[in-house]
Parts: structure tokens; C-alpha cells; sequence
């Protein structure tokens, strides 16, 4: 008995194709400003003793700031020119 359990992936054809690929200006610009935002944040939050949302501003710059912006900067998904996408933003 040969059961044939292999499973296909999906390709980005069958996903959405190009449309997974196209981001906005406006989701650019949000992706760079909001690391920006949120150590902001901290700092208003930490210099006026409310340190528990601070501390929670700090982890969503951490988030903001590596798995999801540099990320995309790395895999180049904002398609900016070379020189600005180095910059990191």
C-alpha cells in the first residue's frame, strides 16, 4: 500500500500573485515612521513615571523595528533605491 502524501505548495500565482508583492507609500511611510513613534513613546511614557506602558512602547519598537521593517529593508519589499533602502529607511 503507497499512500501519496505529498503536499503541493501553493505558488504566488495561486496566492495573489503580483498584488502579495505591491506596497503602498502610505505603508512605507508608516513602516519608517513608527519605530520612530513608539521610542517617542517611551520616552514621554518612562519620563512621566508610567513605566509599565513603557516598557510595553519598548516592545513594540522591538517589534517594529527588526522583524518587520529590516526584514522587508532586507528582502528589499519596499523597492526604494539602494542608497535610501541602506539607510534603513
Amino acid at each position: 500500500m503507497n499512500l501519496d502524501t505529498t503536499i503541493r505548495k501553493p505558488r504566488i500565482a495561486d496566492l495573489g500573485g503580483e498584488e502579495l508583492l505591491k506596497v503602498s507609500s502610505a505603508q512605507i511611510l508608516l513602516a519608517c515612521l513608527l519605530p520612530f513613534v513608539c521610542a517617542a513613546a517611551y520616552f514621554l511614557l518612562a519620563s512621566s513615571g508610567n513605566y509599565l506602558p513603557g516598557i510595553g512602547m519598548l516592545v513594540a519598537l522591538s517589534y517594529f523595528s527588526y522583524p518587520s521593517v529590516s526584514h522587508d529593508l532586507v528582502h528589499r519589499a519596499y523597492r526604494l533605491p539602494l542608497a535610501l533602502n541602506s539607510l534603513g529607511c
